[in-house]
């Protein structure tokens, strides 16, 4: 099962989480567009609750 059809429609945080990246070098060294939950967490969260 493939979740292909639907990331049209998903904003960059569900995207991240259904596994989509931005090129080959997302999952070994992600950039701010592979990794948009970090920046909405450092926005949100205390900073000690934020992963390094």
């Amino acid at each position: 099962m493939t979740v292909d059809h639907v990331m049209g429609r998903c904003d960059p945080i569900r995207r991240q989480l259904l596994g989509a990246g931005t090129g080959g070098m997302g999952y070994t060294s992600p950039g701010p567009d592979d990794v948009p939950l970090k920046a909405w967490m450092e926005q949100h969260l205390p900073p000690e609750e934020v992963p390094a």
